[in-house]
């Protein structure tokens, strides 16, 4: 999730765009060209028959019902996880690409016609993402620093369910292959792109909310708990209009006692 330079990658085969190369910003700039770039795939993407076709796929094989989103969701984070190698981008460099072109050799990786596609967590992301929106479920990449102080390094896809929940699809972490997990970024405030969160005006009452239920669980027992209290912190984190609405009527609720006290004196 860092480098210096980005370039779309593509198959002799077909027609999908040629590679290109260009420099890009570094640090956390470079990281929001990064993330841009995919968002510009993800949209190219989501409209194809590649991952029209991988999608069905997908839905079928790995456990999708019908008018459920939860197991849509996790069908494309398995789907993702078995369908994909994982594997560093070169050295010095950042690698997006074509997500048309990787949903096709994923979907020959399945049917027995072809190599595992190698990925690293940005192509994961852009593969991912296209899937869920292909089906109608609104998504975006969220960006965390794990490793290193001030630097982003990691990307992961996540989909907003239709009660406003937002789950992870995170698929390239060998520890945690649990539903819904989050990785938490610990030297950067995560970044999303597309932004389909709340105002940060309203982030500030309730993100320290969030960061406390997070270090709750000790570090040790991350493995079994974290994810169920990750889960609990994204949800509160994206029903701020709730702590909103409360304080709204606690505002109003204090108003007219003390106006009715002060009637009374």
């Amino acid at each position: 999730m860092y480098g210096l330079a980005t370039f779309e990658d593509s198959s002799p085969a077909t027609s999908y765009q040629s590679a290109t190369l260009k420099n890009i910003p570094s640090g956390v700039p470079g990281t929001r060209v990064t993330l841009d770039e995919m968002d510009r795939l993800v949209e190219a993407a989501k409209k194809s028959s590649e991952v029209a076709e991988l999608t069905e796929y997908v839905l079928s094989r790995f456990g999708g019902r019908p008018h459920d989103e939860r197991s849509q969701v996790e069908s494309i984070r398995r789907g993702l996880r078995a369908g994909l190698f994982y594997v560093h981008d070169p050295r010095g460099t950042e690698t997006l690409r074509d997500g048309r072109a990787l949903a096709a050799k994923m979907l020959a990786y399945f049917r027995g016609n072809g190599p595992r596609p190698l990925s690293d967590c940005d192509d994961f992301t852009i593969v991912g993402r296209a899937q869920l929106e292909f089906i109608g479920i609104p998504s975006k990449a969220r960006a965390v620093g794990t490793m290193i102080q001030g630097a982003y390094n990691h990307v992961y896809p996540m989909a907003r369910l239709s009660n406003g929940l937002w789950i992870g699809l995170e698929a390239t972490m060998r520890r945690f292959p649990q539903e819904g997990y989050t990785p938490r970024s610990t030297t950067m405030p995560a970044l999303d792109v597309p932004n389909l969160g709340a105002s940060s005006w309203a982030s500030k009452l309730t993100d320290p909310l969030q960061k406390a239920a997070l270090e709750i669980v000790p570090a040790t027992m991350e493995r079994t708990f974290r994810p169920v209290v990750t889960q609990l912190a994204e949800e509160v984190s994206y029903m701020r209009w709730v702590f909103l609405a409360l304080a709204a009527l606690a505002g109003a609720g204090a108003f007219y006692v003390i106006r009715r006290s002060r009637r009374a004196a």
